[in-house]
């Protein structure tokens, strides 16, 4: 019985973790020593009206990570005239691509609740791929719109840990029909380590949820560009035959057999 296709991260992993910081600060630097030394990866969204941020030496620290878009000056987007939204994320892609000599695509929401129904016409207007919330789900889920993406958890939550369990001890022989992979994202500022004393909680963690063979850390643009060269395979009538246009090799699982499929690649799928 045909039971859908089901996304594999890169080498057929079927893990991915994800990390978000909002704001800037000096606790970046801090944090990303903690990543780089457990080869975990962020994402960074930045205020680019904060002096620190107007000379390129300043991104120098963010290197092997992303450094994203969270508008010039922090306001509550929904509240902004149209023409203020576009201003607000426009300036702030525009000086960090001048700065970082990068493509900056991604962003999260200032004050971050859902506000995708209300922004999302700016962003796509902008050529922003995705943009995160501050709502925590509490599951490991890829989301449908990428201007509607949602947090697993904040680093503060009680819960951190034991989410941390439930993902790396997921069984899939207990969950027979559950086949979609997870993806674990935590967010949070890095100013509040440095407020509540608590460097330990991100320091445990990463001990915790680093190097492990069957999880793919990526940033959130590396997240969103893989899963959407996913999306992008091209499928027969009765899904057996598969064509992929992309230039990834795309990895997946089909009744309960796992697939790769090279750039270019037509591949016949039992």
């Amino acid at each position: 019985m045909f039971r859908g296709i089901f996304l594999r991260f890169p080498e057929g992993k079927k893990k991915a973790l994800t990390f978000s910081y909002d704001d800037g600060g000096v606790g970046d630097k801090r944090l990303i020593d903690i990543f780089n030394e457990y080869n975990l990866k962020g994402t960074f969204n930045l205020n680019t009206y904060k002096d620190e941020y107007k000379k390129a030496e300043a991104y120098k620290c963010y290197e092997g990570h992303e450094v994203a878009v969270h508008t010039e000056n922090h306001p509550i987007l929904p509240n902004c005239p149209d023409t203020t939204k576009l201003y607000e994320i426009f300036k702030c892609r525009e000086t960090l691509e001048a700065l970082t000599g990068k493509i900056t695509r991604g962003m999260a929401y200032p004050f971050g609740p859902d506000f995708s129904k209300s922004c999302s016409d700016a962003l796509r207007t902008a050529g922003i791929a995705y943009s995160r919330s501050t709502s925590p789900t509490y599951k490991f889920s890829i989301p449908n719109d990428w201007y509607d993406w949602h947090p697993t958890c904040h680093h503060n939550d009680s819960k951190l840990l034991e989410l941390a369990e439930e993902f790396l001890t997921y069984d899939d022989n207990a969950n027979a029909f559950s086949k979609e992979p997870l993806l674990f994202y935590v967010w949070g500022h890095t100013y509040e380590f440095n407020n509540n004393n608590n460097w330990h909680i991100m320091e445990n963690f990463a001990k915790v949820i680093a190097n492990k063979p069957d999880v793919w850390y990526a940033t959130n643009i590396e997240i969103y560009d893989y899963v959407e060269k996913f999306r992008r395979l091209v499928f027969s009538l009765d899904s057996k035959i598969i064509y992929n246009p992309t230039d990834a090799t795309i990895y997946f699982n089909v009744n309960e057999k796992e697939y790769s499929i090279k750039s270019g690649e037509t591949l016949k799928v039992e």
